[in-house]
């Protein structure tokens, strides 16, 4: 029998959190609000991972969030880019 598990939010983190359950884990995301206009943190700034938290515990989970982005590829298509914001 599988697992089941809700992920409440469908942003980029819900979205991380789904994709890296194991296989034997049946997956529903659950995401509220209006139609077309994203919300939470994907719809506050779209493209943006901030790596930089007053909290440390939350850099260090953008960090290791930054670290697995780096690996998603489709196709040949890398899916996150870093960029230097220093410039």
């Amino acid at each position: 029998m599988a697992r089941k598990t809700v992920v409440i939010g469908g942003g980029i983190g819900g979205s991380s959190i789904a994709a890296l359950l194991p296989d034997d884990v049946s997956v529903t995301v659950l995401d509220r609000g209006p139609v077309g206009r994203l919300a939470g943190s994907t719809g506050l700034a779209p493209g943006f991972a901030g790596l930089l938290n007053e909290i440390p515990v939350l850099t260090e989970l953008a960090r290791a969030s930054a670290e697995l982005y780096d690996d998603l590829e489709l196709n040949g298509t890398r899916g996150f880019e870093r960029i230097d914001a220093s410039l």
